[in-house]
């Protein structure tokens, strides 16, 4: 929060994330209920709560909004399908459903995932597809449709572990 209403302008910590976005992007309490991707307050995504740090994400799954990345909240609401890429995915939210069955080589680090804290992504398989030890993905692995696969990224290595 840098210069919000009337208080003083300071710098950023080193490396710390910074998310930059138009107002709306930026709220003042914790987001729930009903919403559309594109409309309303997720013209934008995530939107932030300034006062409590916390990411809101609209569920194309559920069309509700859901916890986002650091975010306090159950983060176990799946938020919108990604299809399975020969090459990079980004993860859509901290769990997501994977679609297709294409070789995953890594993971582009999605807005709202601080790499420096680290953190974990879950996705659930509608399909089995690989993942390859190409990119930032530590271990190659092969994702079984229905069971939740889990990687957790390490700053140090600057990969994604796989759960299985």
């Amino acid at each position: 929060m840098r210069g919000y209403n009337g208080t003083v302008a300071t710098g950023h910590v080193s490396g710390a994330m910074v998310l930059i976005g138009p107002p709306e992007a930026f709220v003042t309490t914790d987001l729930s209920g009903s919403c559309t991707n594109g409309t309303g307050s997720f013209r934008f995504t995530p939107v932030v709560n300034i006062r409590n740090g916390n990411q809101w994400l609209c569920s194309t799954v559920t069309g509700k909004v859901i916890p986002g990345f650091g975010n306090i909240a159950d983060p176990s609401q799946v938020s919108t399908a990604v299809a399975s890429a020969a090459g990079l995915v980004t993860p859509s939210g901290p769990l997501f459903h994977i679609t297709g069955a294409l070789a995953i080589t890594g993971f582009n680090i999605p807005v709202g995932f601080d790499p420096k804290v680290g953190g974990m992504i879950c996705a659930i398989p509608d399909a089995a597809f690989t993942t390859t030890a190409a990119n930032n993905i530590a271990l190659a692995s092969t994702g079984v449709i229905s069971k939740t696969l889990c990687w957790t990224y390490d700053g140090n290595t600057a990969k994604f572990y796989p759960s299985y």
